[in-house]
């Protein structure tokens, strides 16, 4: 992610990691999640709450 010094707004560009390629017919997802917080970021949190999305819970509702 790059995040501008001067103006609020960020661009997050996968193709730094290295060569990208979109094939013809096939579909590219990309999913974010956002943390805003103030003051001092704390480790814990963070931790647990990229757990939670890179790992959701699973539920299975069935009709009785």
């Amino acid at each position: 992610m790059r995040i501008h010094p001067t103006e609020p707004f960020f661009c997050f560009a996968p193709q730094e990691a290295g060569d990208m390629e979109i094939a013809p017919g096939t579909k590219y997802v990309s999913r974010y999640r956002f943390i805003v917080h103030d003051g001092e970021p704390d480790k814990e949190f963070i931790e647990s709450v990229w757990n939670d999305y890179a790992n959701p819970s699973k539920v299975t509702v069935t009709a009785e």
